[in-house]
């Protein structure tokens, strides 16, 4: 009987010692993840083309755009990035003499359709008149320059324009030493095929 009492004595013990037991340490949380950076430093230059944009952007001026179709344009772009993951960027927008031309023949083409179809006599020197105007207005808008801050981290681009305004998002779908392929975040956007120019 002694001995059941021992027994029974050392088992509430052990299980008194094992209920003043320590708590378990709460497990440390995790550390955030550190962003993975892109140095983009350096110049990149794309061609871009912009043809439908274009005759989509003119087509509902007026019945003769009906008959527009502007094909071959390009614009070339370069953006020159300053800094490694964040910095300034400059963006140059270019459109090229013979784009130029293509919208140009393009208009002109419209126009001439437009007419004949209706049976109106016109002169070349007429045209040239009635279109410079709006074909100037249409070419000038597609070369300019913008300046303005950059984050590239976790295959994310933002380029912020300067003084302010709305960033422009894209995601980084290759990126090596040479090339770089960026994905507008917006819907139907193009990807922008970039070449590292130094």
């Amino acid at each position: 009987m002694k001995k059941l009492l021992c027994i029974l004595c050392a088992l509430a013990a052990l299980f008194g010692l094992a209920a003043c037991a320590a708590p378990e340490p709460e497990p440390e949380p995790e550390p955030e993840p550190v962003p993975v950076v892109h140095d983009l430093s350096g110049r990149w230059a794309a061609e871009l083309d912009v043809s439908e944009a274009l005759t989509n952007a003119v087509s509902g001026s007026g019945e003769m755009f009906s008959y527009l179709k502007i094909e071959g344009v390009t614009i070339d772009l370069t953006m020159e990035f300053t800094g490694a993951g964040s910095g300034s960027v400059v963006m140059t927008y270019v459109l090229p003499d013979e784009s130029v031309d293509r919208i140009r023949e393009a208009f002109f083409s419209a126009a001439r359709a437009y007419l004949d179809e209706r049976g109106e006599e016109y002169t070349e020197a007429a045209l040239a008149e009635v279109l410079s105007a709006s074909i100037n207005e249409l070419t000038g808008g597609f070369t300019r320059e913008s300046e303005g801050s950059y984050e590239a981290a976790d295959f994310r681009l933002t380029v912020t324009p300067a003084p302010g305004g709305d960033p422009l998002i894209y995601s980084i779908s290759l990126l090596t030493d040479t090339a770089m392929t960026l994905v507008p975040d917006s819907e139907g956007a193009s990807p922008i095929e970039l070449t590292r120019v130094y």
